[in-house]
């Protein structure tokens, strides 16, 4: 019988090895065989193949040497949440943040895409960073994606606001030659003409280069507002009649939110008054830029006033004025106000999903307690990429590592994603949450990446 048990076991290794390797009939012919992880697949081993396969560089014929940024690296690009990040810094102004942020990115390895080239160049155009423009718009010198036209062109801005047309004419060159036949003109172009002979007291020109932005076909609502961008508040005051016409329909609703983005209460309320002895009505939009003006100068009860007087005369009030007056009352802790403004906007069944607004009542409701609405407004700022400062998660994390230390971890582990570090806290609070639940494996896993961000 031993002798039997031994040929059949032989018999049984040798028919193994001699069976084709694929792991449905491998597990169907032999019982020795105990798990799919011993035998690769076709598919798995194509994969393995093609990841070490030798890919030739590609070669630039103008510069004579390799691209600096392969194809084959795209998780190398900055990608949709990174600018979504920069759009959030720069409307709120936080140029500082901005530029750690960059620099950060550049230094882990990440590689501009001539997307946010753009985004960059538009931000230093209008800070008269030239320097720093001309070295982001040169890291795509030796790249496989062109320079985008409008990074051209806010380039040619910047040189137009200094009155330097020679450099302009060179920035509107590069463009033609990358882009042959393309148009050098934009809003911002003809604004920054505008605004440069204007402050020239050059009225002919100023004229010329108006009734060229008003000759312009098909302009979506976003020229106009660029546009505004590079006029000085005194020319709007001067000369509001001369911009009406510019402007068309809704011009008083784009001069009111160009005053609005400095903050220029006074000058939104002369507009305000202007519009009723013209007889024009004042739009929900005018209004929303009066609220926006309170807003900037930390008047948030003016802000509430003009919306109650909005209320009583039946007019429409913008989502952007409920965001914007939410994100406000949650920093100052006024509760009545949260309550009625938030039932009211989710009336309408949408929640306040702006980036300002959601971390604000993520923050406001982790220090109420609120578990679920934390995690709710967390989850929705991390959608709209406003967690950007690690320390607007502090307070929510710590909260949520009291009810599910699960989840918290996974709301740490969304920042280490993004190269964000955590605060010290927030690693603090993450561990006691683990070793209250016997998880002292991982308790220690966490205080060990806490020790090697701080150490």
């Amino acid at each position: 019988l031993f002798l039997v048990g031994m040929l059949r076991g032989l018999i049984a290794r040798s028919s193994f090895r001699l069976a084709p390797v694929n792991s449905v009939a491998v597990a169907v012919t032999s019982k020795r065989f105990k798990s799919y992880e011993d035998v690769e697949d076709v598919p798995s081993k194509m994969l393995r193949e093609r990841s070490i396969k030798k890919y030739s560089k590609k070669h630039n014929p103008a510069l004579k040497k390799d691209y600096d940024y392969q194809w084959r690296f795209p998780l190398l690009r900055f990608n949709k949440h990174y600018h979504g990040e920069f759009r959030n810094m720069i409307s709120e102004n936080r140029i500082e943040e901005l530029d750690a942020r960059w620099n950060l990115l550049r230094k882990i390895g990440k590689h501009p895409s001539p997307h946010t080239v753009e985004m960059l160049a538009e931000v230093y155009s209008k800070l008269n960073r030239i320097d720093d423009m001309v070295e982001v718009i040169d890291m795509l010198k030796n790249d496989r994606n062109k320079v985008t036209r409008e990074t051209f062109r806010h380039l040619a801005v910047a040189h137009i606001r200094n009155g330097n047309f020679d450099l302009a004419d060179q920035a509107f060159k590069s463009l033609e030659e990358i882009y042959p036949g393309a148009n050098k003109y934009n809003a911002r172009v003809y604004g920054a003409h505008a605004a440069h002979f204007w402050r020239s007291k050059d009225q002919e020109k100023v004229d010329f280069w108006l009734d060229q932005f008003k000759n312009v076909e098909d302009k979506p609502k976003k020229d106009y507002s660029n546009f505004l961008m590079e006029i000085p508040a005194e020319f709007l005051r001067e000369k509001l009649e001369t911009f009406l016409p510019v402007l068309g329909d809704t011009g008083y609703d784009f001069v009111a939110a160009r005053y609005a983005s400095e903050g220029l209460t006074d000058d939104v309320q002369a507009l305000i008054k202007h519009m009723g002895e013209k007889d024009v009505d004042v739009s929900a939009e005018v209004n929303d830029s009066l609220i926006l003006s309170h807003i900037k100068n930390g008047k948030l009860d003016d802000a509430l006033s003009v919306l109650e007087q909005m209320r009583q005369n039946g007019n429409s009030v913008c989502y952007s004025s409920y965001c914007d007056i939410i994100a406000e009352c949650a920093v100052q802790k006024r509760d009545a106000e949260v309550e009625k403004l938030l039932a009211e906007v989710q009336l309408s069944g949408h929640d306040p999903a702006t980036p300002k607004a959601s971390v604000a009542l993520a923050n406001y409701f982790a220090t109420k307690g609120d578990y679920l609405n934390t995690k709710k407004f967390w989850l929705i700022a991390k959608e709209n990429n406003a967690l950007y400062d690690p320390a607007v998660s502090h307070a929510p994390i710590a909260l949520v590592a009291k009810h599910s230390h699960g989840t918290a971890l996974e709301m740490l582990t969304h920042l280490d994603e993004n190269y964000l570090t955590p605060l010290p806290e927030t690693f603090d609070a993450l561990i006691e949450s683990h070793k209250a639940n016997k998880l002292e494996r991982q308790a220690r896993i966490l205080e060990q990446h806490k020790f090697r961000c701080y150490n």
